[in-house]
Parts: C-alpha cells; sequence; structure tokens
C-alpha cells in the first residue's frame, strides 16, 4: 500500500515540528507539501527537502491531492481551513479545538458528518491516556459514581501574551484554550452530562480589555442525578490538574501519570500506574489504521465538547459585559 500523502499546515510552529518529525519517520506517511507564513524563514529550507513548500492553503490544494492535513496553526482562521480540506476529501488531524468560532459550530458539524465520521479528528489526548482509560475500565470499583470535581490550573505568573492574549487570534480564553481537554475527558467517561452554569473571571486588565477569561468554573448534572464541576485557572498559585470522581464506596483519582482508588480518608486502596506515551501516537495509529478507533464515539464527543464550549461562553456570567 502507498504511503498516505501528507499535507503539514503551520509547520514551523513547535506541535507542527513535533508532528513533522513523527510523519517523517513513519513509513505509513509521506509528507508531499508544506502551508507556511510568508514570514517564516527558520528551517524553510529543511522543509523543502521533504516536500513543496506553499504560502496558502489554495495553492496547496490546487498543485496536488493529499490524503491528510495536519493543522497546528492558531486559532484564527482554522474553522475555515477545515472546511476547504473537508470539502476536497481531504481527512484532517488538527490541535483542539475541533472548531473555534460559534457561528461555524452547526455548518462544520454537518460537513464534518456528510463527508464521513473519520474525515476530522482533533489530537486532544486525555481520553487516550493510559491513566484515564483504567479509571473508565475500573469504575465500577467506586459503587454509585455520585459526581466528579476536574481542576486544571497552569500556574503563569504574568498576564497572558503572545496569540492567546488577543481576542481576534486566540478567540477565547481558558474556556476554549484549556476546557476543551478537561471536558473532551469528561465526556469520554461521563458522555450524558448537560452543561448548568458557567462564571467567569479576569486576572489582569489587559485580559478584560480583550474579553479573555483567565478562571472559569462550570457546574455539570445528568438526568441520573450525578453532579460535577470543573475548575480552569491559567494563573493559580500552583500547576494542578487532576480528575477526582466521587463514588457510594470509595474515591476516584486521575491524574496523567496514575489512576487510583482512594477510600473517603483519602488513603490509596489500588492503584493503576500507567506507561508514558507521546501524546501524538493514538492518532498516527488511528490514522494509519493501526488500532481499532471508534471513529463515531470519538467525533460525536468533539462536535459535544464544543456544543459545552458555546454554551457557558453564551449562557455564562461574566464579571462585566465586557467580553
Amino acid at each position: 500500500m502507498a504511503p498516505k500523502k501528507v499535507l503539514l499546515i503551520g509547520a514551523a510552529g513547535q506541535r507542527g515540528q513535533q508532528f513533522f518529525s513523527k510523519f517523517r519517520a513513519d513509513k505509513g506517511f509521506t509528507i508531499s507539501g508544506f502551508v507556511l507564513r510568508k514570514t517564516i524563514s527558520q528551517n524553510i529550507l529543511d522543509f523543502a527537502k521533504e516536500g513543496q513548500i506553499y504560502f496558502d492553503i489554495d495553492s496547496a490544494l490546487k498543485s496536488q491531492s493529499y490524503d491528510l492535513a495536519v493543522i497546528t496553526t492558531i486559532h484564527k482562521g482554522q474553522d475555515e481551513l477545515v472546511e476547504k480540506l473537508v470539502s476536497n476529501g481531504v481527512q484532517v488531524l488538527k490541535e483542539k479545538p475541533l472548531m473555534v468560532d460559534a457561528k461555524n459550530s452547526d455548518s462544520l458539524s454537518e460537513l464534518i458528518l456528510k463527508n464521513g465520521l473519520n474525515s476530522v479528528l482533533v489530537s486532544a489526548h486525555r481520553p487516550y491516556l493510559e491513566s484515564f482509560a483504567s479509571a473508565r475500565a475500573n469504575l465500577d470499583k467506586i459503587g454509585e459514581v455520585i459526581g466528579f470535581d476536574y481542576t486544571f490550573n497552569f500556574a503563569l505568573p504574568s498576564v497572558t501574551s503572545g496569540w492567546r492574549g488577543k481576542k481576534d487570534l486566540a478567540k477565547g480564553g481558558v474556556l476554549l484554550d484549556m476546557g476543551y481537554h478537561a471536558i473532551d475527558a469528561i465526556l469520554n467517561i461521563f458522555p450524558d452530562i448537560q452543561l448548568d452554569d458557567t462564571v467567569f473571571d479576569y486576572h489582569y486588565p489587559q485580559t478584560q480589555g480583550e474579553g479573555l477569561e483567565d478562571e472559569a468554573h462550570l457546574k455539570f448534572s445528568s438526568h441520573d442525578g450525578l453532579s460535577g464541576s470543573l475548575h480552569l485557572n491559567r494563573h493559580a498559585e500552583n500547576k494542578e490538574e487532576i480528575f477526582k470522581i466521587f463514588g457510594t464506596e470509595f474515591n476516584m483519582e486521575v491524574e496523567s501519570h496514575e489512576a487510583r482508588i482512594t477510600d473517603f480518608n483519602g488513603q490509596i486502596v489500588e492503584r493503576f500506574p500507567t506507561e508514558k506515551i507521546d501524546k501524538i501516537d493514538p492518532f498516527i495509529e488511528a490514522l494509519s489504521g493501526e488500532c481499532d478507533w471508534d471513529w463515531k464515539e470519538s467525533t460525536e464527543r468533539a462536535i459535544r465538547t464544543n456544543q459545552i464550549i458555546f454554551q457557558g461562553y453564551q449562557e455564562g456570567s461574566w464579571p462585566s459585559d465586557d467580553h
């Protein structure tokens, strides 16, 4: 079987470099083209040795055909890229989120479903970490699940800078950026949850001026009585990410390196240590057909994750009307 032809969009960035190395090393793929900004000069000769260089998506699509496009650009413009690629029959692997603008949500979701459930894959990796898989597989050991609490904190010491600090480029603050990962992980275990309430806050006048929240708190529930919360903070005192699930007999705690069952005093009852994997590997395996990937589940979860994010922005409470 001939290797799949890959178009890498945003190759010069850190994440783009990671995808570049992965696909170049895999014999199941060949990098046929790169889409770069005209201002990018770093490593351009290295890219030219691997494939044709383009400075816009239209030129790349007119020049040759591709089996797969990888998008690692900033948020602005991602929706338009996905729409063009999927409409041209190109499978897409992209950085989160699935969609950037709420106004594109319904049309892009319909386009993805129309062109096949495997037309777009979002590289949000938490559900494929061994610790999260262990938690899901052993959830019955904690009795009836009654609630959860997910805390995801960065500890950035100063105001958000770069493109994430500009509303026109980022399109959203912590809910769109950090929240996508957490909501994706929550839905992987609790697919029927509904968003009840969202509260936003700012830490700096600059981010308030841009309408880019530094902090968000979400509350969830389900028809069977489950309740949960999600806390996102880009400027917390300590960096932390932990998913706590509460049962009638024990609790479950999930971090990237392990899942563990604890009693109500916090004593560990059972541990599920995990091996560290590369965050990109699960998606390379899915695209190469090396694993039994559930495209329907992953696509529907990506669409639902975006719906919850947009609902939070539309219905949430803000400290002022400037957002």
